[in-house]
């Protein structure tokens, strides 16, 4: 079965005063109807808490209990279900997630994907040379997973960053390079994330949310 990419959906759009975003953010939310542990203004309010930067070239975030692989006309479906949480697709600069047994474990794939999106297309090839040369070898992989190699470390990372920045201290250079490098400095509202990750989907519904065309 073929994604038809011409159902309507909800496009995240974001617009945030005092930051420099050259580019517009138009980001199409797929598929979270389906998803029993957030939809799709749970996803668009945790976005709209990040740096406008990190979100500039990120085109969809899709949620699909069954993996996705780009076809000819679309993405095509595969048949059976997997244990795969998520991945990022640099060819269309998309987020697949297919975790769906619990909120935290979502938002975690998705800021996991969203690392590697930054690690790809955010950061300079300088900055990138630098983790992979310096910082991923001065300290202990982030996680099991993140011993995989750097880029995994990276997005290990930059999702722990997000969800559990007091545990991210225990990193201190990683920390920094995510903090001043990656983030650029700019206040992440972390009370508000974890309020997000925290409640029940039936509350994602956030009255005044605009971000939808």
């Amino acid at each position: 079965m073929i994604l038809n990419n011409k159902v309507q959906t909800p496009t995240y759009r974001l617009r945030k005063s005092g930051e420099h975003s050259t580019n517009a953010i138009n980001i199409q939310l797929w598929g979270f109807k389906n998803c029993p542990v957030v939809n799709a203004g749970g996803v668009a309010e945790a976005l709209s808490l990040l740096p406008a930067h990190l979100l500039e070239g990120l085109k969809n975030v899709y949620f699909e209990s069954v993996p996705l692989v780009p076809g000819i006309t679309g993405w095509v479906r595969l048949p059976g279900r997997t244990n795969l949480l998520g991945r990022y697709d640099k060819k269309t600069s998309s987020i697949l997630l297919h975790a769906c047994q619990a909120r935290r474990e979502l938002f975690q794939a998705l800021f996991h994907e969203l690392g590697h999106f930054a690690y790809f297309r955010i950061i300079s090839s300088v900055e990138k040379k630098r983790w992979v040369t310096e910082i991923y070898k001065r300290e202990a992989p982030v996680s099991r997973y993140g011993g995989r190699n750097a880029a995994e470390d990276f997005a290990e990372a930059f999702s722990l960053y997000l969800i559990e920045p007091e545990a991210m201290q225990k990193w201190p250079i990683k920390n920094g390079f995510i903090r001043d490098v990656v983030v650029r400095g700019v206040k992440v509202e972390h009370e508000e994330m974890m309020a997000i990750i925290s409640r029940n989907r039936e509350e994602d519904v956030v009255p005044g949310l605009d971000q939808y065309v």
